[in-house]
């Protein structure tokens, strides 16, 4: 009789396991989330008359724009002294001299 009632509480057990993890898993079953759909057309070009890199505090370190002259230009600094590069040459010195370098 014991050897029976063993066997009876294996059972019952797999059991209550079994309905168990199949009636947890209905209830309270994970639904896949959907990210959103890409717009039907995405833009190819940026375009923009000056482009600026700011740092964390908002200060302008770069940027990319093009001057009254038509000459594109590419500066990479801050507002005193840095690097650009325009149509004619790379240039190394202080910005507020007009733009040319040393």
């Amino acid at each position: 009789m014991n050897n029976k009632y063993s066997w009876s509480v294996v059972c019952g057990s797999l059991f209550a396991g079994l309905f168990g993890g199949i009636v947890s898993n209905w209830l309270f079953a994970i639904r896949p989330v959907l990210a959103q759909t890409a717009p039907l057309s995405s833009p190819k070009v940026l375009r923009a008359e000056r482009l600026e890199l700011l740092d964390k505090s908002g200060n302008v370190r770069g940027s990319l724009e093009v001057l009254p002259s038509g000459t594109p230009r590419l500066v990479l600094g801050d507002s005193t002294k840095g690097v650009w590069i325009n149509d004619e040459a790379l240039s190394i010195g202080d910005l507020r001299a007009g733009g040319r370098g040393s």
